[in-house]
């Protein structure tokens, strides 16, 4: 890979276009081998985004849900996680 596609690569995310207010999210943070392709990535509010990290930082999904499991939804439901094959 030539060094102006891994920039375009780091970069690529950057041609969807937000919003004042909005932000690009990671779904598969980078820092997690995520892409910047943008089936990867999310645009939403900057408030929830920094709400989300605040809550969860770049944990797993299993993660997330287990938190949630235990903390936030009534004891008689459980949210579970599932990959979708495409």
């Amino acid at each position: 890979m030539s060094r102006s596609q891994r920039r375009r690569g780091r970069k690529a995310y950057r041609r969807i276009q937000i919003r004042a207010g909005e932000s690009r999210h990671h779904r598969l943070p980078r820092s997690r081998n995520g892409s910047s392709e943008d089936s990867n990535i999310s645009v939403v509010k900057q408030d929830d985004h920094n709400h989300f990290h605040a809550l969860f930082s770049n944990y797993s999904v299993h993660t997330i849900a287990a938190i949630l499991n235990e903390k936030w939804i009534d004891p008689k439901y459980r949210l579970i996680v599932e990959e979708v094959k495409i």
